[in-house]
């Protein structure tokens, strides 16, 4: 309505007339669904942000989010879902409409414009095949998008974290022996790779001790838990695992433990955890490396200060700086 108003309107320059013109002549459901497909895209994108910075606390959940999150951009934009009539929504009955959907119904509603003699009808023949011509090109970024995501975000040490994921054990569990027996196989990977992180060298005995620990003790949470997690809503993992950890009795009951367990170094790590992908792989590295540089090599004897290190909410460099208390102490 305002390019035809500027279009026809006298008063207006005529250079800056013949480009409304122009513009509203080119305008075509191409051009709508592109922004309402642009316009879905970003929230999507935002949501997950939100997500991932916000909602989600636990970082064992990141990569079954990330991963549901791409399976919804798979049916929206890939599978051309996007495109559909919403379904009531609401108890009262109310919709929620994509972008992209209300961008292309209220095209095909819009009535014929007349403008300079000249009448623009913005629904015509042909305006089926230029929305699709709009979803494919966005299915390219969408594609690349997600292909590069799931690449290089479930790849991170952060989503190895996952290994704490009460829920992901639970349905592992409920599956077919040999869906479990890949997930079995996953999990040890993973601690592989968080324990060479943290110690800089993934000993075979210890990470052997440490599998069998965190199977004992995930399988005994999850049957702890099974009401719980029958949940589909966000969990956080961590009191769950920190009630079980702290109790001795019920670690030597499950593990047959005398002392703390063979991971409790690594669930110091874990729930530490705050924000950010690459907080993790920074965190375990200077772990080791202030640990080693003040305690010398990694043993048992370091646990106390691992936890600090791992717990404390002070910048890495503030480590070095001993407290003032200590300092007139000596």
């Amino acid at each position: 309505m305002v390019l035809c108003v500027q279009a026809t309107d006298a008063a207006i320059p005529k250079k800056q007339r013949e480009r409304a013109a122009a513009w509203l002549e080119n305008m075509s459901p191409h051009h709508a669904a592109l922004a309402g497909l642009s316009a879905d895209w970003g929230l999507e994108c935002s949501e997950l942000i939100r997500l991932l910075d916000v909602d989600a606390r636990d970082p064992s959940q990141f990569k079954r989010l990330v991963l549901n999150w791409i399976g919804k951009q798979e049916r929206l934009f890939m599978e051309g879902r996007i495109l559909e009539e919403p379904v009531a929504s609401h108890e009262d009955g109310s919709q929620l409409a994509s972008a992209t959907w209300t961008a292309i119904n209220n095209l095909m509603e819009c009535p014929p414009i007349v403008y300079q003699q000249r009448v623009k009808s913005f629904w015509h023949k042909g305006a089926k095949e230029e929305v699709l011509r709009a979803v494919d090109s966005v299915q390219v970024t969408c594609r690349a998008s997600l292909d590069r995501l799931l690449a290089e975000f479930t790849d991170n040490l952060v989503c190895d974290l996952s290994l704490f994921d009460l829920s992901a054990w639970n349905q592992a569990q409920q599956g077919p022996p040999d869906i479990y027996d890949v997930f079995c196989t996953n999990t040890r990977r993973k601690l592989v790779r968080l324990l060479t992180a943290l110690h800089r060298g993934g000993d075979s005995g210890r990470v052997r001790l440490c599998y069998e620990q965190i199977l004992g003790a995930a399988t005994h949470l999850v049957r702890k838990h099974k009401k719980e997690l029958k949940s589909d809503a966000l969990m956080d993992n961590r009191p769950l695992w920190a009630s079980f950890l702290d109790s001795p009795s019920e670690v030597r009951e499950v593990l047959g433990l005398e002392q703390r367990s063979a991971f409790e170094d690594l669930y110091h790590v874990y729930n530490a955890y705050s924000s950010g992908t690459s907080r993790t792989e920074r965190n375990l590295g200077a772990a080791a490396k202030q640990l080693q540089v003040h305690c010398g090599p990694l043993d048992d004897s370091t646990m106390a200060s691992l936890t600090f290190l791992a717990c404390s909410p002070l910048e890495e460099t503030s480590f070095a700086i001993r407290p003032e208390s200590f300092q007139d102490e000596k």
